[in-house]
C-alpha cells in the first residue's frame, strides 16, 4: 500500500530539515573554498527541490486515491440497487435550493431507509457547502463519518486547503543560496 499523506508531508519536512543541516555543515566547512560552498549548496538545493517536487505529486496521489475510497465508502451503492431508483434519488437531490430542504429531505430518507437518496442528499450538500445535512448523516452513520468528512474537506474550495501554512511550507522549494 502507498503512503499516506502525512507520512509524505512528514518526509518532506525532515528533508528540508536534513537540508538545512547540510548546508549549515558545507557554510562551516574551512576546506571548500567560497565557490565550492556555493557549488555544493547549489547541489543540495537541485537535489532537495527535485526530491519536494516528487513528494508533491506523491502528496496529491495519496489524496486522490484517499478521496476516492472513502467516496466509495460512504457513498457507493450495492451493485443489485435499482437503476430508476438512483436516477430517481439522484434528480430529487439535485432539485435542492436550500440546506433545510435538503435537512428535511434527508430525515425523510434516514427515516425510511432509502440509503440511495440519504446519499445522493448528502453529496449534493457537500457540493454545495451545506454543513447541516452532512453532519446529520454522519451522525446517522457514524461508522462512514471520518470517509463523509474526507470527501467534505476534498470538495473545498482550494483556496481553502492552501491556507494551511504548514502543507505550503513543507512543499516549496528550498531556497539555501544567500
Amino acid at each position: 500500500m502507498g503512503r499516506t499523506q502525512q507520512e509524505i508531508l512528514d518526509m518532506a519536512l525532515a528533508l528540508r530539515t536534513r537540508c538545512m543541516d547540510d548546508a549549515g555543515v558545507i557554510r562551516a566547512d574551512a576546506q571548500l573554498t567560497s565557490a565550492g560552498k556555493q557549488e555544493r549548496i547549489a547541489e543540495l538545493q537541485d537535489d532537495a527541490n527535485r526530491k519536494l517536487q516528487q513528494f508533491r505529486e506523491d502528496y496529491v496521489a495519496a489524496g486522490t486515491a484517499a478521496v476516492a475510497e472513502s467516496m466509495k465508502q460512504a457513498f457507493s451503492h450495492s451493485s443489485n440497487s435499482d437503476v430508476l431508483l438512483l436516477r430517481d434519488a439522484a434528480l430529487r437531490a439535485q432539485q435542492l435550493e436550500s440546506e433545510g430542504d435538503a435537512s428535511a429531505l434527508l430525515a425523510t430518507a434516514l427515516r425510511q431507509n432509502d440509503d440511495a437518496l440519504a446519499k445522493e442528499v448528502v453529496l449534493r450538500a457537500i457540493d454545495q457547502r451545506w454543513s447541516k445535512p452532512v453532519n446529520e448523516y454522519a451522525a446517522a452513520k457514524p461508522g462512514y463519518a471520518d470517509d463523509i468528512r474526507a470527501v467534505w474537506d476534498a470538495a473545498a474550495p482550494s483556496s481553502w486547503r492552501d491556507g494551511f501554512s504548514t502543507v505550503a511550507m513543507a512543499f516549496s522549494d528550498v531556497s539555501l543560496r544567500s
